[in-house]
């Protein structure tokens, strides 16, 4: 074959290809049509159709105000309305199992039961706080699967011994007296990759002379925070590298008395 002739067959050659893809008659995805969408924004389209290809939106907007491509599943979604995905930012999973609520539901298959329950309700991602057993939950964070919701963990909390959550879930986080203990639970959970450091500042049983009372905890490298600090309720001052745990004082009654 000549240059000429060679050139002339990657032009029809290539020009073959764009048209194969660009036909409509040839278009892949599902148009589901008829929702009331509800897109994020603030708006709503009533009548709405999108286009889903793959695991992507590609296109939306309102039934019938532009062409759409032939050869489209579809999917007749009136009367119904499709949301964006939910966030839970709160989250304490793998506890609760039927009617029980124990540490020793806190098992991958539990977990996973409760995160296929999430997407089946529409959540799609959650951030898990501070309630974690064992390094379950950084395992799962790092081997997602299939539809299951966007996992981010805070690990294991910090807080005064016999402290921090409640119920079954107490002793599931690190118990901290001194400034050193704590740069060293937060070092841990640096090495863990941990997506955020939970702090709880009081025995979550109403006696606050074993309240912690952090002003900052150490300085890691932590993936989105170099420094990780908490307020403290006391002096309000973010930079005394201390663990504060002390009885019930007047500056302490005082802030409370300013902020209730």
């Amino acid at each position: 074959m000549s240059a000429k002739s060679l050139a002339g067959y990657l032009v029809l050659s290539t020009a073959f290809i764009f048209a194969v893809f660009a036909s409509p008659a040839l278009a892949q995805g599902t148009l589901y049509e008829g929702a009331r969408l509800i897109t994020g924004d603030g708006s709503a389209i009533e009548d709405s159709f999108f286009i889903v290809e793959g695991n992507q939106f590609t296109r939306i907007g309102r039934k019938g105000d532009v062409a759409l491509p032939n050869g489209l599943a579809r999917i007749d979604l009136t009367g119904k309305t499709v949301i964006p995905a939910l966030i839970d930012t709160h989250v304490h999973l793998g506890y609760r199992k039927g009617l029980d609520f124990s540490p020793s539901n806190y098992t991958r298959e539990n977990v996973t039961d409760t995160l296929d329950r999430f997407a089946y309700y529409g959540v799609g991602a959650i951030l898990e706080t501070g309630t974690a057993r064992g390094d379950l939950a950084y395992q799962m964070r790092n081997e997602p699967v299939g539809p299951r919701p966007f996992y981010m963990t805070a690990g294991r909390g910090l807080a005064m011994p016999n402290a921090g959550a409640l119920g079954p879930m107490r002793g599931s986080g690190y118990g901290v007296t001194t400034d050193a203990e704590a740069r060293a639970d937060v070092e841990e959970l640096a090495a863990k990759k941990a997506d955020m450091v939970k702090i709880w500042v009081d025995d979550r049983g109403g006696v606050l002379s074993r309240s912690c009372i952090p002003t900052c905890t150490a300085r890691s490298s932590m993936r989105r925070t170099s420094t990780t600090c908490a307020s403290s309720r006391m002096s309000r001052n973010w930079k005394t590298p201390r663990i504060s745990c002390a009885p019930e004082s007047t500056a302490w009654r005082t802030w409370r008395a300013s902020e209730t």
